[in-house]
């Protein structure tokens, strides 16, 4: 069988969807990140990442934006970085929010709001005692400490990271 079908469209690949899915994934988590980076990541070429990257900007879940440059640029494709939009959000799988939701509603309807406030405070308070640790070692400078934090965050289910920001 052709990868032509009936109709003269060329077929998609069959993890299409699911290596689309990866691509977004990765530029929600990694993001800005570039398509050289990303085809590294998945094992995909840089020219198969750059079709689902130009097809999740037509759908407005990712922005595609000019890296800059500060030395003589070689040859090639100028260099560019994708960035999550609001809608690549919308495909991630997260049922949390909406249990969290409940729970605050329950708590609200339980205690009223001074149990929501109490709840918050609490756990606040458990987040800070368990990071804290990792910003103030004062060993390390701001950049290794974001970084220890975001990794720390991320291993519990959180959607961190950390990058410097531009300058």
């Amino acid at each position: 069988m052709s990868a032509q079908s009936a109709v003269g469209h060329t077929a998609a690949p069959l993890d299409a969807d699911s290596t689309r899915a990866r691509i977004r994934a990765l530029v929600v988590s990694q993001g800005p990140i570039d398509a050289s980076r990303l085809a590294a990541e998945l094992d995909v070429t840089p020219a198969g990442v750059r079709r689902h990257l130009q097809a999740l900007v037509a759908a407005g879940e990712i922005a595609e934006r000019a890296v800059p440059v500060t030395g003589p640029r070689g040859r090639g494709r100028p260099p560019r970085e994708y960035v999550a939009t609001t809608g690549a959000q919308e495909h991630l799988p997260d049922a949390s929010a909406e249990l969290a939701v409940e729970a605050l509603d329950f708590i609200a309807s339980a205690l009223g709001e001074p149990g929501v406030t109490q709840f918050a405070d609490d756990r606040l308070a458990e987040l800070e005692e368990r990071y804290r640790p990792l910003v103030e070692n004062p060993g390390s400078d701001v950049a290794a400490r974001a970084v220890a934090l975001a990794g720390a965050l991320a291993a519990d289910g959180y959607a961190a990271s950390a990058r410097r920001p531009p300058g």
